[in-house]
């Protein structure tokens, strides 16, 4: 890319030429994954690779397409996970995004190599042989040291000027990641903090024609609270949540663990568990989830708030084989400050214990490695 050049002409360049060196998110695709792919590919002059398939970006993804939306990027600029019939016979070099191993079934099956990883959870020590670049902010406490993939990717940027358009897309990101920078939520840093005012100070703003009730502070810039109210309001949005399937529901943010030979899932879903359940045959539609996804543990994370005055209130769902044990497990552990609401089952008679979580600060950063050790001391 040019000094000069937007992320919109960047994008047009690539899906007409693309490269050989790709850059893809983790395989949910949340706004952190497709935003800092198209950053770093953006920085990188290399091929960013949007990690769902654009039915699931158009109907899955609100607060992404709202925030395209006001930067005014075409969908149809980009490739996406199911349109990688592009790729040439030899290797391919792949930058890794908020997350460290790659799980894109259709470059898992080449000889394409991981060359860069950058990221915020917990280091799962694969592809150390490849790749030669491996910033991946999560200390040593089990916590990661940023909310967000698209902090990195504005620490690497050291241009004085960048593309509103782009700017506009990880200012977004970073505020849905860190809570609108909330202390009380748990997730900002020093890091986050530095990002953002960088962005806003190195930003033209004018280039974009934001909405008034964006720009409401200043015309000069986007208001950060009103940014992020826009886009939470598209993310948690319960007609939304309400509309979706089970099926729909459950893969919209979900990423499988691996431990030793033991495989869990754990999906985010942005309604109450008691709405979630009262979906049509939603034990049946969870059962057959995780014999799709090959899991025999199934947590789901449910995080919702009344209205954008109340906190927000978290619940967990545990499913499978071994979900007293994991209950048991997480309750001696003790962080996560566990209560239980109810228990059903499932079709064979197997527990599906459905949990309050008084410690709302605890996403699925901090709940996955919790799992990973459990599942580690019984091996």
């Amino acid at each position: 890319m040019t000094s000069d050049e937007s992320l919109s002409a960047f994008l047009k360049k690539r899906r007409d030429r693309p490269t050989n060196h790709l850059v893809i998110g983790n395989k949910a695709g949340d706004a952190d994954s497709i935003v800092s792919a198209l950053a770093a590919a953006y920085l990188d002059d290399a091929t960013p690779v949007v990690s769902i398939r654009q039915k699931d970006l158009r109907t899955q993804r609100p607060e992404t397409m709202l925030l395209f939306k006001m930067a005014g990027l075409e969908i149809s600029d980009l490739w996406f996970a199911d349109q990688l019939d592009f790729l040439a016979a030899e290797p391919v070099s792949v930058t890794l995004v908020d997350h460290n191993r790659l799980d894109a079934p259709v470059l898992e099956q080449g000889s394409h190599v991981v060359k860069t990883i950058y990221d915020h959870h917990m280091d799962e020590g694969h592809h150390k042989d490849s790749a030669t670049i491996r910033n991946i902010a999560f200390s040593d406490k089990g916590e990661p040291t940023v909310a967000s993939t698209c902090t990195l990717m504005v620490e690497r940027m050291e241009r004085t000027k960048w593309p509103a358009d782009l700017s506009l897309l990880l200012l977004g990101v970073i505020l849905i990641d860190s809570v609108n920078m909330s202390p009380n939520a748990g997730k900002v840093t020093p890091r986050d903090e530095a990002a953002v005012e960088k962005l806003l100070k190195a930003t033209n703003w004018q280039e974009l024609n934001l909405d008034a009730s964006i720009c409401i502070d200043s015309p000069a810039q986007p208001s950060t609270s009103h940014l992020f109210n826009a886009l939470q309001n598209a993310k948690f949005d319960p007609l939304f949540w309400n509309s979706l399937s089970v099926e729909d529901a459950l893969r919209l943010d979900f990423k499988l663990f691996q431990a030793g030979v033991e495989a869990f899932g754990i999906s985010s879903v942005l309604i109450s568990a008691q709405n979630f359940l009262d979906k049509e045959h939603a034990i049946g539609s969870i059962e057959a989830f995780m014999e799709r996804t090959q899991i025999r543990c199934f947590v789901i994370m449910f995080a919702y708030a009344k209205n954008s005055a109340t906190p927000l209130t978290r619940e967990l769902l545990l499913c499978g084989k071994d979900s007293s044990n994991v209950y048991a497990w997480l309750e001696t552990e003790g962080s996560l400050q566990l209560s239980c609401r109810e228990q059903l089952l499932d079709s064979c008679g197997q527990p599906v214990i459905v949990l309050y979580q008084g410690n709302a600060k605890a996403s699925r950063k901090l709940v996955a490695p919790i799992l990973i050790q459990y599942f580690q001391t019984r091996m």
